[in-house]
Order: C-alpha cells, then structure tokens, then sequence
C-alpha cells in the first residue's frame, strides 16, 4: 500500500505549481493531487491535516539553490533575525525562501533584497 510518506515528494511538487499564473496549470495540478493522494487512499482533507498539523514545528532547512548562494543564505538570516520589522506576509516569504529549491525568480530575488535593505536600515542591522 502506498503511503504519504511515498508520495509526499510528489505533492509537494504539485503545490509548489498552484504558485503558476497560469490556470491550466492550476487546474491540472490539483486533479494529479487528487489522483495522487488517491493512490494512497487519501484526499485533500488528508493534505490539510497534515499541513495543519506541522504547521507548529518550525519547517526544516534544506540543502537548495538559493542555500548555496552565500548573499542570499545572509539576505535570509538577517531577515529571520529582524523578523519584527516584517509583516506576516513577508515573514511567511522569507521562510518560504529559506526552504526554496530550484532558482529563485526575478521578483523573488527582488523582494528577498529589499526587505533585506528595511532590515539593515532598521535597529537590527545584522
């Protein structure tokens, strides 16, 4: 039987494909979620619980692209570290970034600079 563990790789990366502005890809990524988490006999009120679920545990570092990149690693650890200059929203982005596989786009790297610039503006200067 197949497990969420086994299929946790591929989830994953139909999530990270609801992030396209294009709707064709969207609504092909969540009916092979479906089709995935069928496989396992789940559904999406299977995903939402393990999402709310290990929401409390903060999420691991993983080895990426934008890890190995010596500014961008320095762009997140200051940003983690004066996370009260940042909203929630930018905060959640910053995390997201940290975890981030693949390279980061234009916009991302773009957004990533400059809350890192309010960050060594601000009181916390890293």
């Amino acid at each position: 039987m197949t497990t969420f563990t086994d299929i946790a790789p591929t989830i994953a990366k139909l999530l990270r494909l609801l992030a396209s502005d294009k709707p064709g890809e969207l609504v092909a990524s969540v009916h092979a979620m479906r089709r995935v988490l069928g496989s396992a006999e789940l559904d999406l009120h299977d995903l939402a619980n393990v999402v709310e679920f290990s929401a409390g545990r903060e999420a691991p570092q993983v080895a990426s692209t934008i890890a190995d990149n010596d500014d961008a690693r320095e762009m997140i650890r200051c940003c983690r570290e004066c996370s009260d200059l940042l909203s929630a929203k930018e905060l959640a982005f910053v995390r997201s970034m940290a975890r981030w596989r693949g390279e980061p786009t234009k916009r991302q790297r773009a957004w990533l600079s400059s809350l890192y610039e309010r960050c060594m503006k601000g009181e916390h200067a890293c």
